[in-house]
This record gives C-alpha cells, structure tokens and sequence, in this order.
C-alpha cells in the first residue's frame, strides 16, 4: 500500500519489529481488524494491505488527518478510519488537536465522540484481532469489550505503559492482565520497551468451560 508519512512508518518498524512481525502473521486476509488508538495507522494498514477488514480508531487531528490522506491514496483497500475515542462507556471526551503518538484522552479541549468497541460492534461476532496502544487507557478500552472478548474472542495486541499512566485512568497492570485472564486468555509473548510491555494475548479457555459455564 501507498503510505503518506514514511518517516513515522519506518521508524516504528525499527520500535516495534517483533511486535509487528507478530502481528503480521495474524492479521491475515479475511480476518477482521480493530486498530485502537491508530496514530500513523501502520497496524491497521497493513492489515489492510494483506486483505484484512480494518477498524482504525484515532483521537487526535494531525494523526487522524494522515490516516485519511493514507487512505485517499489507497481507495482498494477495505478500512474503516474513526476520530473516536474507544473508552469504557458512550459519550464525549476531550481530545488534543495535535497528536505525538503520546496523546491522551482527557488532554485538549476538543470534543470528540467516546464509543464501547461492544456497541460499536453490536452485531458483528467476527473480530479476528484487537490492537491497543492508548497511552495508559487500556483498562477503560477492555472494560467497554466484554462482550466482544466474549464472543468474538479476537487476539489482542497490547502496549501496556508502566510509568504511571494506567493508574492516571484508576488502573492498574495488575488489574488489566486479570480482566483478560476472567475472560479466559492467555499471554503468550511480552516483551519490555523500558516504560512500555508489549504482549500477545489468546484465548485458551472457551466460555462453556470457564467458571460457571455450561460444562464448568
């Protein structure tokens, strides 16, 4: 695919190699994508690339803008570009215009629409992969996909920040890890970025066999 800003793409190619190349294998054709917090979208297209229904979520202007410029320059390609903050519950949150690929909900002034991935995906049960870097938030993103982490049971894809940003949301490590664990996932790769982890999560136990399931 055609890709607008070259400089932000091939720079997290160097970040997050192992991560990608994870990702990569899959996001797949006719697999169904969830790009949550998008930034440069580099997740999100080339899932696309590889014949992937993409989701792309992003809150602030300037990266949201390039996401639309990449896709002008891509119009085969089978994506969905949303300036929407995925959060715990529907509303409106603020917003920055500008963006560093750090931005956070509730910095800014502007207002833009918040949006459960489980309503916003109301009647679909096919999503394949989920991936999230939101700057501290992934508590509130997982808590608003319940649903979806139920029956869907997509792989996540996780950048978790340690340096205090989970708890400015009220969080915790801690406490994301278990929420995945209740929904009956497993880790299957971490790796440590100095202030951020990176991890694979997947589902190992199917609902019927969980706690209080049909054959618990």
């Amino acid at each position: 695919f055609n890709y607008c800003d070259f400089s932000q793409f091939s720079r997290h190619l160097i970040m997050e190699r192992e991560m990608l190349e994870a990702f990569s294998k899959h996001a797949d054709q006719d697999c169904v994508v969830v790009d949550v917090g998008a930034f440069n979208g580099l997740y999100g297209f080339i899932a696309a690339g590889k014949g992937a229904e993409s989701f792309l979520f992003e809150i602030s202007n300037q990266p949201f803008q390039r996401l639309l410029d990449t896709a002008e320059e891509n119009p085969d390609l089978d994506f969905k570009i949303e300036r929407k903050a995925v959060w715990s519950s529907n509303g409106v949150v603020e917003a920055p215009e500008s963006g560093t690929g750090q931005s956070q909900v509730g910095e800014g002034s502007v207002k833009v629409p918040s949006v459960t991935l489980d309503s916003y995906f109301e009647d679909r049960e096919d999503l394949d992969v989920i991936k999230i870097d939101v700057e501290g938030a992934e508590g509130p993103v997982l808590e608003g996909a319940t649903r979806v982490l139920e029956e869907s049971t997509p792989d996540i894809f996780i950048e978790l920040h340690d340096d205090g940003r989970i708890e400015e949301f009220g969080g915790s490590r801690e406490q994301i890890e278990d929420l995945l664990k209740t929904h009956g996932y497993e880790k299957k790769f971490e790796r440590d970025r100095g202030s951020e982890t990176h991890q694979v999560w997947k589902e190992k136990i199917p609902p019927a066999f969980r706690e209080g399931g049909k054959y618990a």
